[in-house]
């Protein structure tokens, strides 16, 4: 079969849910997903042969019941941590004229929660990444401690403009 044939049977196909132009001689092998029984995919071409999927197998699937806390290598450790400095620094710098210290501190939380939480959901759905708990609260910390160091600074800075 070739790409015109391929893509005329798929339309027919999308629209009908059943191949009903599919040839019975040249089709090498022809997987009829839909009526699969027992993890057993049958071949709907002359030669058979059936596709066997295991019932562990799952496809296109989070990973959440691997969200644990786990020990990671200290390249890992050190990513997630030091990654996230520089955006508590920078969003604590960019919230330090809008309000309070403690609000400051519960937004810069919050939104790296958010980031955090935003990118480990990510992860476990794509098969080459994990997702897990330690890089999460990795994340906040390295955010925290970005706004701590601004903090930090910008007293240091306040005690030097002073003269104290």
């Amino acid at each position: 079969m070739d790409s015109v044939e391929l893509k005329k049977l798929w339309r027919l196909w999308s629209q009908q849910q059943q191949f009903s132009g599919l040839p019975t001689t040249g089709a090498v092998i022809f997987y009829d997903f839909l009526n699969a029984e027992d993890g057993v995919i049958l071949d709907g071409s002359v030669n058979g042969h059936h596709l066997q999927i295991p019932d562990d197998r799952v496809f296109i699937a989070p990973r959440f019941a691997e969200f644990e806390l786990s020990l990671t290598p200290t390249t890992d450790l050190l990513v997630n941590l030091l990654g996230f400095i520089p955006f508590g620094y920078l969003l604590s710098l960019w919230l330090s004229n809008r309000g309070n210290k403690r609000i400051n501190l519960f937004m810069v939380f919050f939104c790296s929660a958010l980031l955090s939480a935003s990118i480990e959901f990510s992860q476990a759905w794509i098969p080459t990444r994990d997702s897990n708990l330690l890089d999460f609260l990795l994340n906040i910390s390295g955010a925290l401690a970005g706004a701590g160091l601004r903090v930090v600074i910008a007293s240091r800075d306040r005690a030097r403009q002073t003269g104290s």
